[in-house]
């Protein structure tokens, strides 16, 4: 298992370019063939922009079934649960 903590962006993402800088990051962490724990310690907001430009693009990249498998959020409030999925969902529908 991998292991990312967002900590040193606390409290809040709201950056683009930070939102990509996560996504390589965690990328190169091989969530195709590892589990990849990403630790939401310190953070209390995200954009709906930095979701989709993470976990969207995680989604999309691994499919429903990698993805749900092998990335694990912990330490995350119950609304940033939500951006996710609403970050998920927007990167779906501007795949189609």
């Amino acid at each position: 298992m991998a292991k990312y903590s967002l900590k040193s962006y606390a409290p809040s993402l709201s950056e683009k370019a930070d939102a990509e800088k996560i996504r390589q990051q965690i990328s190169a962490l091989d969530p195709q063939n590892n589990i990849v724990e990403i630790d939401f310690e310190d953070i209390v907001a995200m954009t709906t922009i930095c979701a989709r430009l993470i976990f969207g693009q995680l989604y999309l990249d691994l499919g429903p079934e990698l993805y749900n498998k092998n990335i694990k959020i912990i330490h995350c409030e119950e609304t940033l649960e939500i951006i996710i999925r609403w970050g998920i969902e927007s990167a779906l529908e501007h795949e189609v």
